[in-house]
């Protein structure tokens, strides 16, 4: 008699062992759900912040290679500085490839 209360009372533990197992095992995965949904949300806010933030340095570089390229072609055809008309009018290009061209693909 006494063996089979022992072997219940096992049984019972075990049963709800069993049921922990589960109700552990389902927060465990809703854990790894949530971590996921948070680590994607995250993903695309920076994402986003990184688009907009190229599109405003190349809005104000557009602003900056043009000016360039302007007093670079005063100064050179007037000829009141030939040598830095012509500088800035290569580096406002080198400028407008730089940022047009090239970073976009990089980022």
């Amino acid at each position: 008699m006494m063996a089979r209360e022992r072997v219940s009372t096992l049984w019972l533990i075990l049963c709800s062992l069993s049921e922990n197992i589960d109700a552990l095992g389902n927060l465990s995965s809703k854990l790894v759900n949530e971590t996921d949904y948070v680590i994607n949300e995250f993903a695309s806010i920076v994402g986003k912040i990184s688009t907009s933030l190229l599109k405003g340095l190349i809005s104000i570089s557009r602003s900056l290679y043009v000016t360039l390229f302007v007093v670079g072609a005063v100064l050179y055809f007037t000829r009141l500085n030939r040598r830095l008309g012509r500088d800035l009018m290569l580096g406002s290009v080198s400028i407008a490839i730089l940022m047009e061209a090239i970073l976009p693909f990089i980022v």
